[in-house]
Parts: C-alpha cells; sequence; structure tokens
C-alpha cells in the first residue's frame, strides 16, 4: 500500500538540528510561521485558502479559528489554548497528508470550521482539552 510522503517544514540552516522536522513535532514558534495555506500562517486567527471555482463563497474556503463555540465563548479564548493548539494541527493534517492521499477541496473548509465547531463545543461542555480524552 502507497502511503502519502510526510509533509515537513523546510528550517532555515541554523534551525536544522537533523535536516526537516514534520508540522506534527514543530514548536509553537516554528508553526506560527508555518504556511499552512499560500495566503495563512500558523498564528493567524482565519486561514484562508485560494477561492478556485468563479462564483464560490470566500468563506467556504476558510477556518475562522475565532469561532463561537455553543457556551458563547470563543475558540481563541486563553482556556481554549489545548483545543485550538490540536485542532489547528488536525486541519493541517487534513490538508497537508491525508490519510487517503487526497487533499480536500478549498471550498469545502467551510465544512469543516463546522464540524470543528460542533466537536470543540461539544468537548468544552464537557471539559475535555484533548482528543485523547475522548472514549
Amino acid at each position: 500500500m502507497n502511503h502519502p510522503s510526510t509533509p515537513v517544514i523546510d528550517l532555515p540552516e541554523q534551525e536544522k538540528p537533523h535536516g526537516h522536522r514534520p508540522f506534527w513535532e514543530m514548536t509553537s514558534a516554528e508553526f506560527n510561521k508555518f504556511h499552512v495555506t499560500p495566503l495563512s500562517r500558523g498564528k493567524d486567527t482565519v486561514w484562508i485558502w485560494p477561492t478556485t471555482p468563479p462564483g464560490q463563497g470566500k468563506t467556504s474556503c476558510q477556518v475562522n479559528w475565532g469561532m463561537e463555540l455553543s457556551d458563547g465563548s470563543r475558540l481563541t479564548d486563553t482556556r481554549h489554548t489545548l483545543r485550538l493548539t490540536w485542532a489547528k494541527k488536525l486541519v493541517v493534517i487534513i490538508t497537508h497528508a491525508p490519510a487517503n492521499g487526497v487533499v480536500p477541496a478549498n471550498g469545502s473548509m467551510g465544512g469543516y470550521q463546522q464540524g470543528l465547531k460542533w466537536l470543540l463545543s461539544w468537548m468544552a461542555m464537557r471539559g475535555m482539552q484533548t482528543p485523547d480524552e475522548l472514549d
């Protein structure tokens, strides 16, 4: 079975302890600089993918990490830091190293945001911070 190659960040020479580093092993500083899309970096509150088909709405090609959760809080609030960190890395994995090798269409990102909003709201209501707390 063929597996997609592991995406890595190309670090400046002075930061390359062993060459390239997979994005899931990046430090916060490295992830913040990482281009998750041609238009956005990891630190950005809104990740924007290029709108491909003419007439497609811009919001369908973005994830707004400042989304309001069901309890009225924002995902960017301090109490959601762990949730926000792993959710961002999950979206990077989905868009840069999908298990089936098929990268989702840019226009499907709005749907991913809705799914994340539901999951993260549900987890927050139950006091869960990370996916390993799910059973």
